[in-house]
């Protein structure tokens, strides 16, 4: 009877721990669950993806324009670029559902920066940080690469 009661509470602090660590993870972004990177302000922390690509620069969005898709809420500076987003997403959508490049290269899912990007062959990569972001130019044709086949793999499930 005390051996089973300390297996029984053994394995109930295993499944603690694990259970902690997970949320102690998903905490820091590795499991996210979602397609999308989202947080409270929306899809790429409420940044604009279309700015990236028509002004050259992060803008932040505005809640008053903006679009649902991929399970997430996108936001826009003007009605122009909700709508240009609209009528093809995957054009400036970020690759890797705007997790942090560099680390889908790694073979695991981080919450970006949306301040701390980079556009290579008319496509948007996010990056956690400036640090990661230098490893992350250093090495750019490989990383995306890399991140590009693991990328089937892990990507987080959709809502």
């Amino acid at each position: 009877m005390r051996l089973r009661r300390i297996l029984i509470g053994s394995s109930l602090l295993l499944m603690l721990m694990s259970v902690g660590g997970f949320l102690y993870l998903k905490s820091l972004g590795v499991f996210s669950g979602q397609a999308v990177y989202a947080d409270a302000t929306g899809a790429i922390g409420g940044y604009d993806p279309v700015a990236y690509f028509a002004q050259g620069q992060a803008v932040p969005g505005e809640p008053q324009f903006h679009h649902v898709w991929n399970g997430a809420k996108w936001l826009f500076s003007s009605a122009e670029n909700r709508d240009a987003f609209a009528a093809d997403p995957a054009k400036y959508a970020p690759q890797f559902g705007g997790y942090c490049a560099y680390a889908v290269s790694e073979g695991y899912t981080a919450n970006s920066d949306p301040t701390v990007w980079s556009v290579v062959d008319d496509r948007l990569y996010l990056n956690y940080n400036e640090a990661v972001a230098e490893q992350w130019s250093a090495e750019q044709v490989v990383r995306i690469q890399t991140a590009q086949k693991n990328w089937p793999e892990m990507r987080p499930a959709g809502p």
